[in-house]
C-alpha cells in the first residue's frame, strides 16, 4: 500500500499530477509499463493497461531506479482540475487519486458566497458572538467554553446555537457543528503584563495555566479547516512562540494570514481604548482589516447613567474605607517614585482606562468616578454602554468579569462586517 499527498502544479498550461516513489514499482507499475487513467465523478483510477495512452517513467537518484507517475492533462486530471493537492491511495495494481481534504476546503472556500456561520471558541459570556450577531447575514452556531457562568450567559443570548461545555484541549474534531468563520479568543491572562508577573512568566507566557491552549486549537483548525479565522489577544501576544507558531502553522495550510493591533479611541471613536491584537486568517483570499480611522469624540457623560444624588452617595459610602486605604497606599508607592495611583474620571472625560477582569475587587488596576460625595464605581449598565453589548445576568461581580475579559463590541461588529464582505466578493 502507498499513501501520498501531492501538489498539482500547473504544466504548459494544463494540469499537471507528478508521484515519484519506489513503493510503485512494488504495487505493479514499473518504469515503462502503460497506464489507463478511468475519470470517475469526483476521482482518478490509475491501472496497468498495455494499451493506455500514458507510461510510467524513472528517475535515478542515490543509485536507485524510482518510478515516476507523470500525467499532464487537464482532460485526464479532470476531476482534480482547480484543486491544489492530490491524495493518492495505491493497493496492488490500483491507484485511486482525489482532491485532498485540505485542497477541498480550499477549494470551497474560493467558491464560498452567501450568509456566514460563526463558531466561537474559548467563547467566555459573548461578547466576540454578540458582535458578531448583530450583523445581518451572520449567525451564531455554535461555542466551546469551559466556565459554566460564562457558559449559562453565552447560553441565554444564542438559544438555538449548540454549546460545547468543555476545556478546548478535551474537544474532538467531529464535536464541532460545521461554521464558516472561527472566532478565537485565547486567553490572555498569561500573556498580559499583568498576568505574566502575577504568575512569575517572564519570557515563558506558554507554560502558564492557559497558555499553551493555542495547540489544541491548532489542532482543530487544521482538522476542520475553516473558511475564514479571527483569533484576538493582547498586543504583547506578538512577541510569544505561541503568536510564531500560530501564523506559520496557518499560512503552511494554506490560509492567508494579516495581523494588525485595533487602536479603539485613536481609530474606531472609542471613549476607551482597550488596544487588541488581532489576526485573520482566510482561504478565500487575502484580507486586511481597515480601520475607519475616526478618533472619539464622546465624553464619558454620554455613558453615565443619570444623576442620582442618593444613590451616587450609596455607592460611594460602600467603598469609601476601601478608596481611603488604597490612597494611603498609592502615596507610599508615589514616594518609593512607583508612579502608582488612584485613577478617578469624571463626565468631561473623553477617555476612560481600560476595566480589567478583576475590577470588581476594588483595586488598583481601574478607574472611579467621582461624584459630589466621593469616588464609586462604574456600574454595570454604564460598562455595558462602553463595551458595546449587553451582560445578561443578575450578578454584578460576573458581569464586570466577562466585560473585563470581553472585547468593545462595535469594533468587532464593524470587523465581522468586513470578513463578511470579504468571503462573499
Amino acid at each position: 500500500m502507498i499513501t501520498t499527498h501531492t501538489k498539482i502544479s500547473e504544466h504548459r498550461a494544463s494540469s499537471r499530477l507528478w508521484v515519484e516513489s519506489h513503493r510503485l514499482s512494488q504495487l505493479g507499475f514499473e518504469p515503462g509499463q502503460r497506464l489507463a487513467v478511468d475519470t470517475l465523478s469526483d476521482r482518478l483510477r490509475i491501472t496497468p493497461d498495455d494499451t493506455g495512452p500514458y507510461t510510467v517513467s524513472y528517475k535515478r537518484a542515490n543509485g536507485i531506479q524510482r518510478p515516476v507517475l507523470d500525467i499532464n492533462s487537464d482532460d485526464s486530471l479532470r476531476p482534480l482540475v482547480g484543486f491544489e493537492e492530490a491524495t493518492l491511495r495505491g493497493s496492488h495494481r490500483q491507484l485511486i487519486v482525489k482532491p485532498s481534504v485540505r485542497a477541498t476546503h480550499i477549494r470551497k472556500a474560493q467558491l464560498f458566497s452567501g450568509d456566514v456561520r460563526v463558531l466561537d471558541l474559548f467563547a467566555g459570556a459573548g461578547s466576540l458572538s454578540f458582535a458578531a450577531s448583530s450583523v445581518e447575514g451572520v449567525s451564531i452556531v455554535g461555542g466551546v467554553e469551559h466556565d459554566p457562568s460564562f457558559a449559562d450567559i453565552w447560553c441565554k443570548r444564542h438559544t438555538g446555537a449548540e454549546l460545547i461545555l468543555s476545556d478546548i484541549s478535551r474537544v474532538r474534531p467531529e464535536d464541532l457543528p460545521d461554521a464558516d468563520l472561527w472566532q478565537i479568543g485565547l486567553p490572555c491572562t498569561s500573556h498580559s503584563t499583568q498576568g505574566r508577573a502575577k504568575k512569575k512568566l517572564a519570557g515563558r507566557p506558554e507554560d502558564g495555566d492557559s497558555g499553551w491552549l493555542f495547540a489544541p486549537t491548532l489542532s482543530l483548525i487544521a482538522a476542520r479547516m475553516p473558511t475564514a479565522v479571527l483569533i484576538e489577544n493582547v498586543p504583547a501576544f506578538q512577541g510569544s512562540l505561541a503568536h510564531s507558531t500560530i501564523t506559520s502553522t496557518l499560512k503552511a495550510l494554506g490560509y492567508h494570514v494579516s495581523e494588525t493591533v485595533l487602536e479603539p479611541h485613536a481609530e474606531w471613536g472609542e471613549i476607551t481604548d482597550r488596544r487588541r491584537w488581532v489576526l485573520t486568517a482566510s482561504l478565500k483570499g487575502p484580507f486586511e482589516i481597515e480601520s475607519p480611522g475616526i478618533a472619539c469624540s464622546f465624553k464619558l457623560s454620554e455613558f453615565l447613567d443619570p444623576a442620582d444624588d442618593a444613590r451616587d452617595k450609596h455607592d460611594c459610602d460602600r467603598i469609601r474605607n476601601t478608596i481611603t486605604g488604597l490612597q494611603a497606599k498609592a502615596e507610599v508607592h508615589s514616594e518609593r517614585g512607583n508612579g502608582w495611583r488612584v485613577v478617578s474620571v469624571d463626565g468631561a472625560c473623553d477617555k476612560v482606562p481600560t476595566i480589567q477582569k478583576s475590577y470588581h475587587k476594588i483595586n488598583m488596576s481601574g478607574a472611579f468616578v467621582k461624584t459630589a460625595h466621593g469616588l464609586r464605581l462604574f456600574r454595570k449598565s454604564e460598562l455595558e454602554r462602553i463595551h458595546g453589548w449587553i451582560v445578561d445576568t443578575p450578578s454584578e461581580s460576573t458581569a464586570i468579569q466577562a466585560i473585563g475579559q470581553g472585547v468593545l463590541a462595535r469594533v468587532f461588529s464593524n470587523v465581522v462586517e468586513q470578513i463578511k464582505e470579504h468571503l462573499n466578493s
